[in-house]
């Protein structure tokens, strides 16, 4: 969206708004250990256990800590919907993100006859200027996946979980947003 004017002379201001409004990148749930023993860790889907899982046992945690991990997956829609199944590759998605640029325009005279140079100046996500968290980029990370539980093992079908010891580990969603695309930026250029 543009707007502009002239305020000195025939020398236009001009005031610009670009909106992006997109969905986050998707992810996929993870156990942070080698589950399936094919060597590799930090790639294992995770089974999403069931409330008072038959097929699941904590291990150590105590009922305080099953709680708030149980308490962590019916505050997420997807894990909460997916009880009881193994989680899906890449069926939970970033946040929604909203970012504002702003552009500021003016012409000045030149230094012959009718010429005119222009001066910019852009502000790149704007609402992040507003408010440190508005327009942040929440991703997953590199490789697109968030760990649910750190450690597990699995044997004759069923499942030792050892969930973190405190809920910040997993209940904070997205603790580093995406720097480069999340900060505020600031341009200014000229031309003749």
């Amino acid at each position: 969206m543009n707007w502009d004017h002239a305020f000195f002379g025939d020398n236009k201001t001009t005031a610009s708004l670009f909106y992006n409004g997109h969905s986050g990148l998707p992810y996929s749930w993870i156990y942070g250990n080698d589950v399936n023993g094919d060597t590799l860790s930090f790639d294992d889907l995770v089974y999403i256990p069931l409330k008072n899982d038959p097929l699941v046992s904590y291990g150590s945690a105590t009922q305080a800590q099953i709680d708030a991990f149980n308490s962590f997956i019916d505050n997420d829609a997807y894990l909460k919907k997916h009880r009881g199944t193994i989680a899906s590759r890449n069926a939970s998605k970033s946040p929604w993100v909203n970012q504002l640029d702003m552009g500021l325009q003016q012409e000045l005279p030149g230094f012959f006859g009718k010429d005119k140079f222009v001066v910019r100046m852009d502000i790149f996500n704007f609402l992040n200027l507003l408010n440190k968290k508005w327009g942040d980029v929440n991703n997953a990370g590199f490789f697109g996946t968030r760990t649910l539980v750190p450690s597990a093992t699995a044997a004759n079908g069923s499942s030792t979980l050892s969930p973190p010891p405190t809920p910040p580990n997993w209940s904070s969603n997205f603790p580093i947003p995406a720097v480069n695309s999340s900060s505020l930026a600031l341009g200014l250029s000229s031309k003749p």
